[in-house]
């Protein structure tokens, strides 16, 4: 079944919620103090922007996802040019709400002498214990707001990169849905090795990197076991192909951490459902969390 693109429904969900989180920032900004922007990790990353602007791009992302819109150039534009129009809006919003030893900062100056002001007199907080800790950066005042711009926009970055891991059909224009869920435990590296390299070959490598990888990572035996092995199948509810997902998690003798060298996804097209998978000379112990109608 083919379906027709339309950027509406990412557009409108992007917009609605990003002013969401954009008007929540500045009620908390004038009621209690809280400002996400002021969040700075070693006064070089604009942690608080960052995150905030990838908060906003959940809207984009639910949007995208409902209408089944791919993560296009013209989505990136479209959530770029509105992470700098909802990045503006906060010091806009800002000048209507701030209050100035009692008087509506409005009445004191005008919108323009506001951003000016804002631009060339912001200030660092070292501490939250004291107003004193804060200094004047004076002319370089410029490189806090610039700052906040950049990591609010590559925050909005972060919901695009969310899009377009999501894998999508391009012949029926539709994402795929998660069918299946398997998980396999292994007692240690001869019994997960073995079962590598019974696998089918569409991800290339998976013993190659097991041996390079071990040697600078090894498993923790427990009763859990020291390898974890997870497959996650989506399929295309209208032809049926198929995408997995592999990753490969290793015991640290308190819980499993993923071992990045052996993560892989590939397309399967046109298969039969997956079959349960099971690992000797250890029991499996694969699970099936579920299985969604397409």
């Amino acid at each position: 079944m083919y379906r027709k693109r339309s950027i509406a429904i990412p557009t409108l969900c992007g917009i609605v919620f990003a002013s969401l989180v954009v008007f929540v920032n500045a009620y908390l900004r004038h009621e209690y103090g809280l400002d996400a922007l002021r969040v700075w990790v070693i006064l070089i990353l604009p942690f608080g922007a960052l995150c905030l602007g990838f908060i906003a791009s959940l809207g984009f992302v639910a949007g995208a996802r409902y209408a089944n819109y791919p993560a296009s150039s013209r989505l990136f534009v479209l959530m770029a040019v509105s992470a700098v129009i909802f990045f503006m809006l906060l010091p806009i919003i800002g000048y209507f709400t701030d209050i100035h030893t009692g008087v509506p900062v409005n009445k004191l100056m005008s919108l323009g002498e506001y951003l000016q002001y804002q631009l060339t007199h912001s200030s660092m907080k070292i501490s939250r214990s004291s107003a004193e800790d804060a200094f004047d950066m004076g002319k370089a005042g410029f490189l806090l707001p610039l700052g906040n711009l950049l990591g609010f926009v590559a925050g909005m970055h972060g919901g695009f990169i969310l899009i377009r891991a999501m894998p999508h059909c391009e012949n029926c224009r539709v994402y795929f849905e998660t069918t299946a869920k398997h998980r396999v435990r292994f007692p240690d590296n001869a019994a997960f090795l073995q079962f590598l390299g019974s696998l089918p070959q569409p991800s290339l490598g998976r013993v190659q990197s097991f041996a390079r990888g071990q040697n600078m990572q090894s498993p923790v035996k427990s009763k859990k076991g020291a390898w974890e092995f997870r497959l996650v199948y989506k399929e295309c509810p209208d032809c049926h192909a198929q995408f997995a997902t592999e990753t490969a998690w290793v015991h640290n003798g308190q819980d499993y951490q993923p071992f990045g060298k052996l993560k892989s996804t590939y397309f399967i097209l046109n298969s039969p459902a997956p079959q349960t998978v099971t690992a000797e000379p250890m029991p499996s112990r694969a699970r099936q969390f579920g299985r969604r109608s397409a």
